[in-house]
């Protein structure tokens, strides 16, 4: 028994007490285990028998990776040993203020919350019987405070009213990148798999309170400092947020996000997080600093970050005197980290986020990531017409083994085929990042050939070229608006004649015609007999991205873009 509480304690952080080891027993169901949308548990906790009802609610879209540093300190994805789709959030039956988030890739992992407590369940690592460890999360009830402007704060809970009605209508989208940085990743396991686990964990736990505002949260990348920090984690909290940011301007530039959280560890500190209040559509300034400290459960962690979150989206700090809550204890309310169980929004965090969205600088919760894949999946048998069915009349005949379920769709993407056992066509398989394609000029990223004239003609139309080497040379030493590597906070970043290749994309029109797109500069420049063509797009331009050479794309001699270059293998 010694054993499994080390491991237990190691992969909560919570210090708690009265472990309890349960088999948790699934209720009925002819589904792919893999795949269900819909799954229910009777759980075991206290004696007492309680029925858990989970739907499916993935968070990591398409596109997402796990990245950290190679030697030579190059940012590169590492190995992707996670699934996409046994992300869970769901109830207790029969309890109406009760949230469940749980991952059933190995076990059920996650946690239970009933109205004034928690408790936290993990697998059994050992045992063939499908135990689980079931324990009562305990916080710590230390002091803490958030950097930002806080207005009309309480040091008591809110009360009590009757269910709230949540946010209807269009589902909006929050798009975020994480960073872990060395102390804290220590912390959590010093182990990719494990911190990933947890990491994902807390995003859970936030994207359950983001319901109230039907909030999709999206994980669109994760960032482990393995070895050693990018920046100083040491200072107060407003030093670090204005350091991450001004870091995140250089190195993010390319990362799909709408608001980044750089996590960091402290044994000890009086103070839990920084943002920039109503900035989280901000593209400089949306960022978030969280401290994880000592004794701080994950459960405790996720609602600083939520509360660090609502912040950045213009929602202020509950007044007892005004502000009434649904649940035993609200969201915005300082004291709420203290306690165990549910957390709500109240009708003033309600009433902030009407008032947020109804502003243009909410624009960025509009913009859908391409979630499609796992957001819902097509699933034969399960007598509903899911997307790409014309109908599903409940019965499944398999097809046979080495018949073709996925066609390729590029010369890095590879053909899936029908295993013969299962109804779900394997998971998309493309050949590796940095694999050579297009009769051996380009490169692969992400299942995409990075061939440089298909991304021209996609810009500018068909017949383009992508740009020569002397296109290159004069237009991205100009160091301007047109001709540059990138961005700081003090302006255009010069190109070295090394990495000429890597800044602003060039191609070679063509066309007789002017290229027209609005809100886009475009620059025209005969060079060696070509015309050369560049563009420019305003910073929080939603085609800022097309302007760049994209991640992936050969800019020299066994060189490809990464931010900055990274050797090809």
């Amino acid at each position: 028994m010694e054993s499994v509480l080390l491991t237990i304690l190691l992969l909560t952080d919570t210090g708690q007490l009265d472990l309890q080891i349960i088999v948790p027993q699934k209720i009925g169901s002819n589904a792919s285990e893999d795949f269900e949308s819909q799954v229910f548990y009777n759980i075991l906790i206290d004696g007492k028998t309680y029925t858990v009802n989970l739907t499916q609610k993935n968070f990591l879209p398409r596109y997402f990776r796990v990245y950290g540093y190679n030697y030579s300190e190059i940012m590169q994805p590492l190995i992707q040993e996670f699934q996409n789709l046994c992300n869970y959030q769901g109830h207790i039956e029969g309890f109406l203020n009760s949230v469940v988030t749980i991952s059933t890739c190995s076990g059920l992992r996650g946690l239970i919350q009933f109205e004034s407590i928690s408790y936290g369940i993990e697998p059994l690592q050992t045992s063939a019987r499908f135990e689980h460890v079931i324990y009562p999360v305990k916080n710590k009830n230390t002091s803490y405070s958030l950097y930002t402007k806080m207005d009309n704060e309480t040091s008591q809970l809110s009360h009590k009213i009757p269910q709230i009605k949540k946010f209807s209508g269009y589902i909006r989208y929050l798009e975020i990148h994480v960073v872990v940085e060395k102390q804290l990743y220590d912390h959590m396991g010093a182990d990719t798999a494990i911190v990933t686990q947890k990491v994902f964990q807390v995003i859970g736990l936030v994207s359950a309170m983001l319901t109230s505002f039907n909030i999709t949260l999206v994980l669109s990348s994760l960032e482990l400092w393995i070895d050693a920090n990018k920046i100083p984690i040491t200072g107060e909290a407003n030093e670090l947020l204005y350091d991450f940011l001004n870091w995140k301007k250089t190195y993010l530039v390319l990362r799909p996000h709408d608001v980044a959280f750089f996590l960091i560890y402290r044994e000890n500190s009086n103070y839990v997080g920084a943002t920039l209040k109503g900035k989280v559509c901000d593209r400089e300034n949306a960022g978030v600093v969280a401290l994880h400290s000592r004794t701080t459960s994950l459960e405790s962690f996720a609602l600083i970050i939520a509360q660090l979150l609502s912040l950045s989206m213009g929602i202020s700090f509950d007044d007892i005197n005004k502000c009434q809550c649904p649940g035993a204890a609200c969201i915005m309310n300082p004291e709420a980290v203290h306690s165990s169980g549910v957390k709500l929004f109240s009708n003033c965090s309600m009433e902030d986020f009407k008032h947020f969205i109804s502003k243009p600088n909410s624009r960025c919760l509009q913009n859908q990531p391409h979630l499609d894949p796992f957001y819902k999946t097509s699933l034969c048998g399960n007598k509903q017409v899911d997307d790409g069915e014309q109908c599903d009349c409940g019965h499944t005949e398999l097809r046979a083994k080495g018949e073709i379920c996925r066609l390729s769709e590029d010369e890095c993407d590879l053909t899936e085929y029908c295993n013969g056992s299962s109804n779900v066509c394997p998971e998309n398989v493309y050949l590796h990042d940095g694999y050579r394609c297009s009769m051996n000029q380009w490169v692969c990223m992400e299942g995409k050939c990075r061939d440089g004239t298909r991304m021209c003609e996609e810009i500018y139309g068909e017949g383009t070229l992508y740009g020569s080497q002397a296109c290159f040379e004069e237009i991205n030493s100009r160091n301007d608006q047109f001709g540059n590597c990138g961005l700081s906070p003090s302006g255009f970043v010069p190109c070295n004649f090394n990495n000429l290749r890597c800044g602003k994309l060039m191609c070679i029109s063509k066309s007789k015609s002017p290229f027209s797109k609005q809100d886009a500069a475009v620059l025209y420049a005969g060079v060696e007999g070509d015309i050369c063509v560049s563009l420019y797009f305003p910073y929080r331009n939603k085609n800022y991205s097309h302007m760049w050479v994209p991640s992936g794309t050969i800019c020299g001699d066994n060189k490809m873009v990464e931010i900055k270059l990274i050797a090809v293998g």
